[in-house]
C-alpha cells in the first residue's frame, strides 16, 4: 500500500494561525487541536487556576476529563455544585455512575461533552503565540521517527508525535 500526501490543502482563513519565526513549525502544528481545546475549555470553566491531576486537590469546581471510563465517573464523584467537561474517552470503556444515588444528594454537579467552537484564528493564534514566547509547551514526545508509530499505537507515548513528510 502506498501512502500519499496532498502538497496543498485549502483552509478557511478563519481558522489558521501566523506561525512566529521563533516558533518551529512541528511545535505549531501540535498546538491546533489541544491547544485550541485546553484554552476553550478553560475559559468555559471560568477557571482561575489549572492543576495537573486530581489528588489532593479542593475543593474542584471543574474537571477538564479526556479517558473516560472509570476516570469519568472518579472526576464526577470529585465535586459539588462543578461541573465535568467531557472531551474524549480514550479509555475505551463505559462510565457507569449511579445517576438515582447521584439525583437523591440533590448536588448541583453535571458532565458536558464538549465540542470545539468555530470559528478558532484568534484562540489558534493566542496559544501560537504563547508558545512561540516559551510560556507553553507543546508536550511534543516524538519527532521525525516512524518508529514512534508503534510507540504510539501501543499508548508509550507521552505526549504527541510529530512527524515530518518530505
Amino acid at each position: 500500500m502506498q501512502i500519499r500526501w496532498p502538497r496543498w490543502r485549502v483552509l478557511a482563513s478563519d481558522n489558521v494561525a501566523v506561525v512566529p519565526d521563533a516558533l518551529e513549525f512541528q511545535t505549531a502544528a501540535a498546538l491546533p487541536v489541544a491547544g485550541v481545546t485546553a484554552l476553550q475549555i478553560v475559559r468555559r470553566l471560568g477557571a482561575d487556576e489549572v492543576v495537573v491531576g486530581l489528588r489532593g486537590v479542593a475543593p474542584v469546581y471543574g474537571v477538564l476529563e479526556h479517558v473516560g471510563g472509570e476516570m469519568l465517573a472518579e472526576a464526577f464523584a470529585l465535586h459539588d455544585g462543578g461541573r465535568v467537561i467531557s472531551v474524549g474517552a480514550a479509555s475505551g470503556q463505559p462510565t457507569i455512575i449511579d445517576y438515582e444515588a447521584e439525583r437523591m444528594t440533590m448536588s448541583k454537579k453535571r458532565i458536558e461533552i464538549f465540542m470545539m467552537e468555530w470559528p478558532i484564528a484568534a484562540d489558534l493564534q493566542y496559544v501560537v503565540d504563547l508558545a512561540a514566547s516559551g510560556q507553553l509547551d507543546a508536550q511534543i514526545g516524538h519527532r521525525d521517527s516512524w518508529d514512534a508509530i508503534d510507540a504510539l499505537l501501543g499508548r508509550k507515548v507521552v505526549g504527541k508525535v510529530a512527524l515530518t513528510v518530505r
